[in-house]
């Protein structure tokens, strides 16, 4: 049991580092999901339900690279009415300099 236990932890590739020598979260967050999407296509033969909580894991990790990517820009809450009204503004706000420069 221990030789099978130090052969898998030999397997596990070094973990990814900034220059400071932190493990790098977003690096994290991929192997996190590559193993989840391992476990969903096993668990969806032996255990179906088991594979449903686990795609909710999965949709965690991906809103969690979603909002590291984005700059922690979260649109959690915001509907497409707010962000169609808030480009609206913009716009008329650029139209409103460029008519006063004119």
């Amino acid at each position: 049991m221990e030789r099978e236990a130090a052969k898998a932890a030999a397997a596990v590739p070094p973990v990814p580092r900034t220059d400071e020598g932190h493990v790098s979260r977003l690096e994290t967050l991929r192997d996190m999901l590559e193993q989840s999407r391992e476990l969903v296509a096993a668990l969806k033969v032996s255990d179906p339900a088991r594979a449903y909580l686990q795609m909710r894991e999965q949709r965690e990790i991906l809103r969690e690279i979603a909002e590291i990517q984005g700059n922690g820009q979260s649109t959690k809450g915001v509907t497409l009415g707010d962000q169609l009204a808030a480009a609206r503004a913009e716009r008329e706000k650029r139209e409103a300099a460029r008519a006063a420069g004119a």
